[in-house]
């Protein structure tokens, strides 16, 4: 099993979610498995392409902004990361994201393209935010929803199950937090896992490690 992350996070307020990346690493790490890992300036088109070109990825982590046919950065409407003209260098990858939108038309293509399975979003994503007062049990609690389709994938599940595994954890914490959502963040990131689509083969997995 090969993976790249990809984690273009240097801007506010998505650099929250470099928490939920080092967390992934982390347990990647630990279960050996051999990963790319392309961050902050790092995450340009140009590496992004050398490296698919060089390497065969079973997985691809996306974590980041995103429009309806593109992934990127702070520049995405001048030069995506990702999208129509590249996104088929992952040909028979799974790709996860987390980013806003690309659920509406890049996955589509995607699967086109030959992606064999993708995640995404068909409305905007919800990145923790709270500046005045972080409840932390909270955070890591959405940390784990943002990393659960990862884990599950990585572990061994297939593409469907992940995803059916994630909406019954996702319902989990909003039981939880129900009458404790002071900040309204909850309905927020109950939102995302409502709003995330499994596009392609729902019985793919990756390479056993």
């Amino acid at each position: 099993m090969r993976l790249l992350i990809i984690s273009p996070l240097h801007d506010y307020p998505t650099t929250l979610s470099n928490k939920a990346v080092r967390i992934l690493l982390k347990f990647i790490d630990a279960h050996k498995i051999k990963y790319d890992f392309l961050t902050s300036f790092t995450a340009n088109r140009f590496n992004i392409n050398r490296k698919a070109r060089k390497n065969k990825y079973d997985g691809v982590f996306y974590y980041g902004h995103g429009q309806e046919d593109r992934l990127g950065d702070w520049a995405m409407e001048i030069l995506p990361l990702i999208d129509k003209r590249n996104i088929g260098l992952f040909q028979d990858s799974i790709f996860y994201t987390m980013s806003c939108l690309s659920g509406k038309e890049l996955a589509p293509i995607a699967i086109k393209e030959g992606v064999r399975a993708y995640f995404g979003h068909n409305v905007r994503y919800f990145a923790f935010v709270n500046q005045l007062k972080i409840d932390y049990d909270f955070f890591y609690d959405w940390v784990k929803l943002v990393n659960y389709i990862p884990k599950r994938l990585i572990l061994g599940d297939t593409t469907g199950a992940a995803l059916r595994k994630y909406e019954l954890f996702a319902n989990s914490i909003y039981a939880k937090y129900l009458f404790h959502d002071k900040e309204g963040n909850l309905k927020l990131l109950y939102s995302n896992a409502l709003h995330l689509e499994l596009f392609g083969d729902t019985i793919a997995t990756l390479p056993k490690f």
